[in-house]
Protein backbone atom coordinates (compact mmCIF):
# COMPACT_ATOMS: atom_id res chain seq x y z
CA UNK A 1 0.00 0.00 0.00
CA UNK A 2 1.55 3.64 -1.22
CA UNK A 3 -0.31 5.53 1.32
CA UNK A 4 2.06 7.77 3.97
CA UNK A 5 2.15 7.20 6.97
CA UNK A 6 1.52 10.72 8.12
CA UNK A 7 0.99 13.49 6.48
CA UNK A 8 3.36 15.60 8.04
CA UNK A 9 6.75 15.84 5.47
CA UNK A 10 4.14 17.26 3.03
CA UNK A 11 3.20 20.10 5.36
CA UNK A 12 6.70 20.33 5.80
CA UNK A 13 7.67 20.96 2.52
CA UNK A 14 4.66 23.53 1.92
CA UNK A 15 3.26 21.02 -0.45
CA UNK A 16 -0.61 21.29 0.89
CA UNK A 17 -3.47 20.44 -1.25
CA UNK A 18 -6.46 21.47 0.06
CA UNK A 19 -8.69 22.16 2.99
CA UNK A 20 -8.86 18.69 4.33
CA UNK A 21 -5.12 18.08 4.10
CA UNK A 22 -3.82 15.97 6.43
CA UNK A 23 -7.29 15.13 8.41
CA UNK A 24 -7.43 11.53 9.91
CA UNK A 25 -10.35 9.87 8.47
CA UNK A 26 -12.03 6.13 8.41
CA UNK A 27 -13.34 4.27 5.78
CA UNK A 28 -16.79 2.28 6.48
CA UNK A 29 -15.79 -1.33 5.71
CA UNK A 30 -18.44 -0.46 2.86
CA UNK A 31 -15.85 1.24 0.73
CA UNK A 32 -13.19 -0.63 -1.32
CA UNK A 33 -9.57 0.90 -0.08
CA UNK A 34 -6.96 -0.95 -2.51
CA UNK A 35 -4.72 -2.94 0.11
CA UNK A 36 -6.78 -3.53 2.60
CA UNK A 37 -9.85 -6.15 3.41
CA UNK A 38 -13.27 -4.90 2.57
CA UNK A 39 -15.58 -7.60 5.06
CA UNK A 40 -18.73 -5.43 4.50
CA UNK A 41 -19.45 -6.42 8.44
CA UNK A 42 -20.22 -10.10 7.11
CA UNK A 43 -19.39 -13.66 6.59
CA UNK A 44 -18.11 -15.16 3.39
CA UNK A 45 -16.13 -11.74 2.77
CA UNK A 46 -13.29 -12.33 5.10
CA UNK A 47 -10.80 -12.30 2.28
CA UNK A 48 -12.42 -9.62 0.26
CA UNK A 49 -9.93 -7.06 -1.62
CA UNK A 50 -10.27 -5.18 -4.34
CA UNK A 51 -7.88 -3.76 -7.24
CA UNK A 52 -8.85 -0.07 -6.59
CA UNK A 53 -10.34 2.62 -4.25
CA UNK A 54 -13.75 2.88 -4.55
CA UNK A 55 -14.19 6.72 -6.23
CA UNK A 56 -15.15 8.38 -2.59
CA UNK A 57 -12.05 6.86 -1.72
CA UNK A 58 -10.11 8.10 -4.43
CA UNK A 59 -11.26 11.82 -4.13
CA UNK A 60 -10.82 12.40 -0.46
CA UNK A 61 -7.28 11.17 -1.59
CA UNK A 62 -6.81 13.70 -4.01
CA UNK A 63 -7.86 16.45 -1.50
CA UNK A 64 -5.24 14.88 1.03
CA UNK A 65 -6.81 13.98 3.87
CA UNK A 66 -5.46 10.98 5.96
CA UNK A 67 -6.76 7.38 5.94
CA UNK A 68 -5.87 6.14 9.63
CA UNK A 69 -8.55 3.32 9.55
CA UNK A 70 -11.53 1.16 8.43
CA UNK A 71 -14.50 0.74 10.53
CA UNK A 72 -16.59 -2.13 11.63
CA UNK A 73 -20.39 -2.22 11.00
CA UNK A 74 -23.00 -4.77 10.91
CA UNK A 75 -22.86 -7.22 8.49
CA UNK A 76 -23.78 -5.68 5.31
CA UNK A 77 -24.68 -2.53 6.98
CA UNK A 78 -28.06 -3.80 8.20
CA UNK A 79 -29.55 -2.45 11.51
CA UNK A 80 -29.26 -4.84 14.29
CA UNK A 81 -32.71 -4.56 15.54
CA UNK A 82 -34.55 -4.50 12.19
CA UNK A 83 -34.62 -0.63 11.80
CA UNK A 84 -32.71 1.53 9.25
CA UNK A 85 -32.28 4.48 11.33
Amino acid sequence: MDRPKTPTAKLQQGSIRGPLHGLPWGAKDLLAVKGYRTTCGAGGFEDQKFDEDATVVKRLDATAPWLVAKLTLGALAQATNGSAA
